[in-house]
């Protein structure tokens, strides 16, 4: 296999190399007037919306990004133009004499009611007629849910390098999207794509981060280093990605549901509303993705969900890694957890009774009752479960005063179960991407090239391709190489996300097993291409072989003098069809479950009132969490193929560690993150969630 990995983007250095920094916009709303230039010393420049040769705005999905704030200013901090110049020093300097002069406006920043002029994008879902069912119901019950805006902290630098390589411009930086990054300049320079290469930097924990943003980045140090013909480096500072465009929509959602009055689920309303922020590309598709979260578990008759994505005077939000399903799921699961306690039943039995697992006689067993089955006895959840609930019910009684930031004698016990899938067929739609291919050639020296655009993240990915390939062709492995990552030199296999590598996976190994059939007949060199269109069909065939099903089941202690959680176990029951390399599988699900109960404990991005992000020297890093055990169990469920399972801690985590801690203070968890702070609130309650 290739030796070494390619360096982080602040690792690169180059002789002559100039640095460029952003100039933003003074407030949240407005129009730029005029800016206002100290005198530039030799071999400074500012480049701003008159420097642009072609288009002034990128289409990323359906949303029009701008790459400065021409005339009106969308957001405190916008860039208005770039500061280029040998030493950083000096544009520091400079660019705080700039004096960038606006006419203000008031800005928006959200309200309680919804505002059509400032609604982007709408999600709606109508099962049955919930409102008659809502006219006759003798138990309705309600609860409102918030997201809070989070950053997902990623110890790698955002940033992109710029220049000529003989008659090209190549670029490097971090990017999940390397074919994005290369059009989106091509389409500022006004140049053909052949002439722009895109060459990744180390990728490193993404969080989603460099999905779309480094193409923006990208056209910045393009543009500059066709003015200055000489290698130009941009690189973001921790606050600058904090307080720009780099937290995940605020969502705020009231659900509704109607019952019997035993507690069955006979209706459902939701209604939601996504601040986007300035613009957020792919908001159509979080909306959907969250109505299906909501939907995905629960099999209920008559539903109703209206979901609003609206653009505010915040910095532009980006796509979390799951595409808003998780939050979905969330919010659904703690709604449930409320019927439960209302109705004084286990969650288990409500997963039994409303969940899409009901099955009529004759029906093959749904995949749900034996995930719930593994789990709950993998974790003991039922003999905890009702234990955690009587402590809970006791404490419930007692003053608030009694034990309050003071040693109680018992500590604060709780567990909590989910279930749901991740999705699969969606990824063609997420990203308007007509087909995804990798090719594959197996050389007369015995040498195997694998050539495809999608990276090794969070999971080595190259390592588990070249170990099946030598399982697969009875290659050593010392006789696998990879093409070097170069929009020139790879195919578009999409962007890296979790629901497209086990797609290249599966098309990798469909180019193995076709080399090996014509090994022995065909002449050599062997070229074997494998794409993937973009066709209903081909959607169909991702939802029915690569749709994972799981339950996980989180058990909390809530320390009673500082209220700080302490995990005491995660249990998950997979179904990812055939697991390609266990290790590696039980690996990124271990490292993907301590990452989002880190994230899920850290402090949510805070706007002040000019519309900035307070405090953003603070980082909002996560904090680093005690060790925990987590239990995986992998069920085939006769599947011949693997499955996508990067996403599911993401998608079962949130909603099992809510109904835990819920239940540790026998109170209503209605929000994410869930910070001390939050929980202390919740247990000064000591009532019913209702």
């Amino acid at each position: 296999m290739n030796e070494g990995s390619p360096p982080y983007i602040d690792e690169i250095i180059l002789h002559g190399m100039y640095q460029a920094i952003l100039v933003g916009a003074p407030v949240a709303a407005g129009q730029v007037t005029d800016i206002r230039l100290p005198k530039l010393p030799p071999n400074y420049s500012f480049i701003g919306p008159d420097d642009i040769p072609g288009h002034k705005v990128l289409s990323i999905g359906n949303t029009e990004v701008p790459l400065f704030a021409e005339e009106e200013i969308l957001y405190s901090g916008q860039p208005v133009g770039i500061l280029v110049g040998p030493t950083l020093k000096k544009l520091y300097e400079l660019r705080q004499d700039i004096q960038v002069q606006v006419q203000p406006r008031e800005p928006y920043y959200g309200s309680t009611s919804i505002s059509s002029e400032y609604v982007r994008d709408k999600f709606r879902s109508l099962k049955g007629e919930p409102e008659e069912v809502f006219k006759k119901a003798p138990v309705i019950l309600e609860k409102s849910y918030t997201i809070q805006p989070l950053y997902p902290w990623t110890s790698e630098p955002l940033g992109a390098l710029a220049e000529y390589e003989y008659d090209k411009l190549r670029i490097r930086l971090p990017t999940q999207w390397p074919f994005l990054v290369r059009d989106s300049v091509a389409q500022v320079l006004r140049a053909h794509s052949r002439d722009i290469v895109i060459e990744p930097s180390k990728l490193g924990n993404h969080g989603n981060l460099k999905l779309w943003y480094p193409a923006l980045l990208a056209c910045y140090v393009a543009l500059a280093t066709r003015l200055f013909k000489k290698p130009v480096r941009l690189i973001l500072e921790k606050w600058e990605e904090i307080g720009r465009a780099f937290a995940t929509p605020l969502v705020k959602t009231t659900i509704r549901s109607a019952h019997s009055r035993n507690g069955d689920i006979l209706a459902l309303e939701v209604q939601g509303v996504v601040h986007a922020g300035a613009y957020m590309p792919f908001l159509s598709e979080y909306l959907e993705m969250f109505g299906k979260g909501i939907q995905g578990t629960y099999a209920i008759e008559h539903q109703r969900i209206e979901l609003y994505g609206i653009t505010t005077n915040r910095p532009p939000a980006h796509l979390p890694e799951d595409g808003g399903f998780a939050a979905g799921v969330f919010c659904i699961e703690q709604h449930m957890a409320m019927v439960g306690r209302h109705f004084d039943r286990n969650p288990v039995e409500l997963y039994h009774t409303g969940s899409t697992g009901t099955h009529s006689a004759g029906q093959e067993r749904s995949p749900l009752f034996s995930h719930i089955d593994t789990v709950c006895t993998m974790s003991d959840f039922h003999r905890k479960w009702v234990s955690f609930e009587l402590l809970a019910r006791g404490r419930k009684h007692r003053s608030t005063q009694e034990g309050f930031f003071s040693q109680e004698e018992r500590p604060l016990r709780g567990i909590g179960v989910s279930y749901s899938y991740q999705p699969a067929g969606e990824f063609f739609e997420f990203f308007s991407i007509p087909s995804i291919s990798v090719v594959v050639t197996l050389q007369k020296d015995g040498q195997l090239i694998i050539t495809t655009s999608a990276q090794s993240a969070f999971m080595n990915w190259q390592l588990l391709w070249a170990q099946l390939a030598g399982e697969i062709l009875t290659i050593p492995l010392s006789k696998i190489v990879f093409t070097p990552l170069r929009t020139d030199m790879v195919p578009d296999s999409g962007p890296t996300v979790s629901s497209s590598m086990v797609i290249i996976t599966r098309l990798l190994i469909q180019a193995f097993e076709n080399i090996r059939k014509k090994r022995f007949r065909n002449p050599l060199p062997i070229r074997e291409e494998k794409t993937l269109r973009c066709t209903p069909r081909s959607k169909t065939s991702l939802l029915s072989k690569f749709q994972s099903t799981a339950s996980c089941v989180v058990e909390v202690e809530v320390n009673p003098v500082t209220f700080f959680p302490l995990i005491k176990g995660v249990w998950f029951s997979i179904d990812g069809g055939t697991i390609l390399s266990e290790i590696m599988a039980k690996r990124s699900i271990e490292q993907a479950t301590r990452k989002v109960i880190s994230y899920l404990m850290q402090d949510p991005i805070l706007f002040s009132p000019e519309g900035t992000v307070s405090s953003p020297g603070t980082y909002y890093r996560p904090p680093e969490l005690s060790d925990f055990p987590i239990t995986i169990d992998f069920s085939w469920g006769g599947a011949t193929h693997s499955k996508g399972i990067g996403d599911l801690p993401r998608i079962l985590v949130p909603a099992a560690y809510g109904k835990a801690i819920s239940q540790a203070v026998y109170g209503a968890i209605t929000d994410i993150p869930i910070s001390p702070f939050d929980i202390v609130q919740t247990y000064k309650e000591r009532k019913d969630v209702l």
